[in-house]
């Protein structure tokens, strides 16, 4: 079983992900030993084959959009024709149950979208450090805390951590061009700015600072955060919340709530 936080692959990634966990019997070879196969040399595990493998695919609700479950769907479905697998998805916001089950009797899920680190099944993940690095490599490299949330004091690597693209702001284009733009601002400074004149006429930005918002309640805090040079931990593991970036962070974020944001924003 391997854990991934997002459900994004690129064709080569799925591949290598599908190769690693045909069937339930990898998935928990570190907690029930596996027979060598036939011809193996001992102590050394066979590389499983993709051909006829049934990739499940456990998680929540993939977006808020129903079409992009489609697009999701109709993306791994060609995958499986061009490999002769099949992958099933199964959505379920309450993941915990179901993955402990699947640890327990070596059926079910192979991979796994879960919201929180998955040391806490350590046992019972397969080592997916090869294919992190790959997928580093290809965007860019990870943030600094990814190694932390992800990985084990051995260096290891027990899940890939959540990859972020580039956000699209939706907004009314006869808004903005009243306030003299013709496009959303650049910066923070001129968002600020706008926003600040749009809620005076009611018409106030919609960014959720809140926890109860899977995905974007974390991912717009940590957009202010960055933008101001802050970051969660340091390169030794160390937290680096307590700077004087997050203090300006939080300032700034606290002002574009009130000045530029719906109430519901924080609800």
């Amino acid at each position: 079983m391997a854990f991934t936080y997002s459900q994004p692959f690129t064709r080569r990634t799925f591949l290598k992900s599908a190769g690693m966990m045909t069937v339930g019997a990898v998935a928990l070879a570190a907690c029930v030993p596996a027979a060598a196969p036939t011809g193996a040399p001992a102590g050394e595990a066979a590389a499983p084959a993709t051909e006829g493998a049934t990739v499940r695919f456990l998680g929540g609700p993939w977006s808020f959009l129903p079409e992009l479950d489609v697009v999701i769907e109709n993306f791994a479905n060609q995958w499986a024709a061009e490999n002769n697998a099949t992958v099933t998805f199964e959505r379920d916001a309450q993941v915990l149950p179901k993955i402990q089950t699947a640890i327990e009797t070596g059926s079910g899920a192979n991979i796994i979208q879960y919201s929180s680190p998955p040391q806490i099944f350590a046992n019972a993940l397969v080592d997916v450090s090869d294919l992190t690095a790959t997928i580093g490599e290809e965007g860019g490299g990870y943030l600094p805390n990814a190694s932390y949330q992800m990985g084990t004091e051995e260096g290891k690597w027990l899940g890939v951590p959540l990859g972020q693209h580039n956000w699209f702001i939706n907004y009314r284009q006869d808004w903005l061009q009243e306030e003299g733009y013709d496009t959303f601002p650049d910066t923070w400074e001129e968002a600020l700015t706008v926003g600040k004149a749009l809620k005076e006429k009611g018409r106030p930005y919609g960014m959720t600072f809140s926890d109860q918002a899977s995905g974007d309640g974390n991912g717009v805090p940590r957009l202010v955060l960055w933008a101001f040079g802050g970051k969660e931990f340091n390169e030794d593991g160390s937290l680096a919340l307590d700077s004087e970036e997050t203090l300006a962070a939080l300032e700034f974020a606290i002002q574009l709530h009130n000045d530029a944001g719906d109430p519901g924003e924080i609800g």
